[in-house]
Parts: C-alpha cells; structure tokens; sequence
C-alpha cells in the first residue's frame, strides 16, 4: 500500500499571478496542475492590480459555492509524488485519510488533482503533487509539502523555504528550483520565463488583449467546406433524436491552428482571464503540452456535508460579441432578434428548445444526487449567466449527504455518477456516447472532461473541461459544442459553435499573431 507523509505549514503573501507564473515555469519540467475560482486572480491591467501588486480583496464566488467555509481557493500544485488509482480509492482499496496514516488540520487542506478525459476510460488518477499551494480570498496562503514514506519530510521552516523558492514576485524573473536542485535563471527555462522577463515592472500591461481586428475572417471562423461538414453532422444527429429514444446528444467541433511562435502558457492564461472574469481558470502543463481553459461550469463541490453543482444548458450568443463584423446567431435565429444586447436574456430564458435543453441537464444531475443525499435543492426557474461572448441558463444545485455517506470517498463517487453529465453528452448517457462516438470525426481527449481537487476529508472542487485549449510548440488544438434536442435547427446550432470556436480563439489571441 503506498504510504505518503505531509507537512503544511502558513506561507507568506503571496501574489495569486506569482502562483501562475509558478505553475507555468515549472511545468516545463514536471506535471502541474491549476484551478482558481470566478473572480480570481484580479486580472493584470486592472486598477485593483496596480493600486496593490500583491491583492487580498475577495473575489466574488460562484454561485454553488457561495456556502463553503472557508471560501474556494485559488490551488496549485507542481511536481507529482503519488498517482492514486481513482478505481481504487472509490472502491474503498485505498483510504484518502489513511495514506498518510492520521486525520488532523491537514486533512482540510487541498490533497490530490484530477484531470481526466471526456470518456471515462477506468484509468483515471488521482496525482498528488509534492508541493500544494492554496489561496484564500482573504489572503492566507497554505502550503503543503507530500513525500513517499521511505523520504526525508522537511522541517515547517524547511518546507516555507522550499515552498517560497518556487514563486517569484509577480513579473520579475527570479532564480527557480530544477527537478535535481540546481538553481537556474528564470530566463532561461521557456518561452513563459522569457515574456516575463521583457514584461518586469509592466504590472502585466502587455497582456491586455488588444481589440479584435475588424474582420469577417478570424481563427475561430470555420472555412465553408468544414461549416457544410459540421452542419451535416448535426443535422443526422437531429433526425436521430426525432425518430429514437435519444432526448438530448451534445456535439463538438475541432479546430486546430499553427501560430508563427509558441503561445506561452501564462499569456494565455492571462488573456483568459482578462476576458472572463467569470469563468474558472483552470491548467494542467507537462513539459509536453499545456491544457488551459476558461470554464464556467462547475460540476461538483464538497465541503463537510454540503455538495453542489452548477449545470449550465442553453445558450445564446449576442451578435456583436467579439468581432464587429462576426456573424453571430443566436439558437432563435429570426430577424426579429435584432434587438439590443440586454434583451437577450429574454429571448433566451423564453427559447422553449433552450429551457428544455436545461431542464434535461438538471434533471439528471438532481437525480445524481438523490442517490447520495437526504434532501436535494433546485431552482424551479434557471438562473441567466452572462459571460463575455455567451449567455447561458444555469441552475444551483445543492444537496446535504446522507449521514451514512458523509465520508471522504463519497466526493468522488458522486463525481462519477455525475460525468459525463448531459451539458457535455446526452441523455440516455449510454446512447448519447454511442452517437458522440459515431458523428465525431475526433477524439475529444481531455475536452469535456474534468479539473478538480480533493483534499483528504472530501472537500473538493471540480470543473468541466470547456472553453479549454490545448498547446503543443506552435499548434494550438480548441474545441466547442452545443447541445441538441429533437426541435433543434442545425443551422443554429452550427452558428453557436462557432461562436465559442471564435471566442477561444480571441481569448487565446491567435489572431495576433
């Protein structure tokens, strides 16, 4: 059985971008990991920032977590100690709170990352970093060091050093730690390293995106040969839902892109963010690749006995979103809809094919949960979400567990009754897979699947895996989807999608370059 040993111990302040940066640098070498909620960290560039270049204000929580306490921190992890068969943890083989032989204080604190593939593959792992940062809305950061039984564990004042020696001030590059414990200069470990060098002292001014280019051709538009293959596949998936028990099927389009340079992952991270305050900043980075998102589903959190979710269904996509000229359609595409962008979340909470589309996606989620809770709350009416480029319906789900399920396990057995969820597949789930599998002419990969923490008593937070890209040298892969009902029209539907292609594809600024 494997055996790990853990120390955490308070840090310093510490600037919540120097965390990024951190995760960024380091992830040229080894496998880290990034979750920060809504609101967090304050984009570079804003007033907040350059008033206090290292800020504690609060910012604002999502909706299904606005009960944890203490609130949801921005976590980050780097390097990997342990892998976790998750099969294992959830089939009771192996004991988050055992592993490391006590439950005390520690056990509150962030554990072990997931991040998983669209389809369940019975592989998953929990990785557990050997440093884990978590930071607070009011400040506090925690840091916690994880070793195998058989090494050395540091002392408190051994780990605050080591722990500290990994982040540098925010846009100054500064001597980091390799893998074997040689110092080297931040300048020369990547291309990330290197744009913060040429940006020290710049408070993060030159990751403000400029304004989209005015024209009608961008990264995300798709050229006509493809636009015809994408409406085609949405159009069978149409007539399969009108003449079979199929009631709702989720589907996505690929798009891949070369840019002339690499993108350094933490310019596109900040980009992200400048854009959706929103959304939950989420990466995982190996010295291989680097997938980063924007998301604005969260899919499951815990904390004691508390569990809830956010499903997001329904959609629509205000015209003059990004590009002046983009031509953006809405899942109402009639002239009519010519009105201004603040009646469109009328038009939208009014779409009968959109509130079905929702209620499908709650309903399976509410039912998740009366498996493992003793009473459940929804809302009777979706709530409206309105974020840069989109406008969706989402709905607070919450739920208290069942006494004889208030165990640690439980967080991720729910996890798995819950993905993938009808937001990102369909119902019936066996069919919906079946049909993704079939239409989709590539694989989804870790696009639509899951981000999340756990920590050793079951708290946790996990997102899906949307508005995400992945970045391998000078290849930037994005992907995005939308759900279809049987009153669905594969025009519209074809249009949303790329409204979201062309919204990753701002966010990540290939247009720029």
């Amino acid at each position: 059985m494997i055996r790990l040993r853990r120390v955490t111990v308070s840090l310093p302040p510490v600037d919540s971008w120097s965390l990024v940066i951190a995760v960024c640098i380091q992830g040229t070498r080894k496998p880290c990991f990034l979750l920060a909620p809504p609101g967090s960290p304050v984009p570079p560039g804003s007033p907040v920032l350059l008033e206090n270049p290292d800020p504690t204000e609060h910012p604002a929580q999502p909706a299904a977590c606005a009960n944890p306490a203490p609130p949801v921190p921005i976590v980050a992890g780097i390097g990997n100690v342990a892998a976790l068969p998750l099969r294992e943890v959830t089939g009771g083989q192996l004991s988050l709170t055992e592993l490391t032989g006590r439950r005390d204080t520690d056990a509150t604190q962030p554990f072990a990352f997931l991040s998983t593939s669209f389809e369940p593959s019975g592989q998953e792992m929990l990785e557990v970093p050997r440093l884990m940062y978590a930071k607070y809305p009011d400040g506090t950061v925690k840091g916690t060091i994880t070793v195998r039984e058989d090494q050395a564990l540091p002392s408190p004042a051994e780990a605050v050093q080591e722990l500290m020696s990994y982040v540098p001030s925010y846009g100054i590059p500064i001597p980091v730690v390799q893998a074997s414990g040689a110092p080297v200069s931040a300048n020369a470990t990547s291309g990330t390293a290197m744009f913060l060098a040429n940006t020290a002292g710049t408070a993060g001014a030159a990751h403000v995106p400029a304004e989209a280019p005015n024209s009608t051709h961008h990264a995300g538009a798709l050229p006509p040969v493809e636009r015809i293959d994408l409406e085609d596949m949405l159009s069978r998936a149409i007539k399969m839902l009108e003449n079979g028990p199929l009631s709702k099927v989720v589907l996505s389009w690929k798009r891949s892109i070369a840019t002339p340079v690499p993108l350094p992952p933490f310019d596109v991270l900040v980009t992200m963010r400048t854009h959706e305050p929103a959304g939950w900043l989420l990466a995982h980075i190996t010295p291989e690749s680097a997938f980063v998102g924007i998301t604005p589903e969260l899919i499951l959190s815990r904390w004691k006995s508390t569990v809830e979710s956010l499903p997001i269904a329904g959609t629509i996509a205000p015209r003059m979103a990004i590009h002046k000229n983009a031509p953006y359609a809405t899942s109402l595409d009639t002239p009519q809809h010519e009105s201004p962008d603040e009646s469109l979340e009328t038009i939208l909470f009014k779409s009968a094919k959109d509130r079905l589309e929702h209620k499908i996606t709650v309903d399976e989620v509410v039912s998740a949960f009366n498996r493992f809770c003793r009473s459940v709350h929804a809302p009777p009416e979706p709530e409206i979400l309105r974020l840069s480029s989109v406008i969706h319906l989402q709905s607070p789900v919450s739920g208290q567990l069942l006494p004889e399920l208030d165990v640690p396990s439980t967080t991720l057995k729910l996890l798995q009754e819950l993905h993938p969820t009808p937001a990102v597949a369909g119902v019936p789930r066996k069919l919906a897979l079946e049909t993704i599998a079939a239409l989709e002419k590539d694989d989804r990969g870790p696009y639509a699947g899951i981000t999340g923490w756990i920590a050793q008593d079951g708290n946790g937070c996990f997102v899906l895996n949307i508005r995400t890209a992945t970045i391998t040298g000078s290849t930037v892969q994005f992907q995005a989807g939308a759900g279809l009902v049987k009153s669905s029209d594969p025009r519209n539907e074809a249009r949303e999608i790329e409204a979201k292609l062309e919204s990753i594809a701002t966010m990540i600024r290939c247009d720029e370059r």
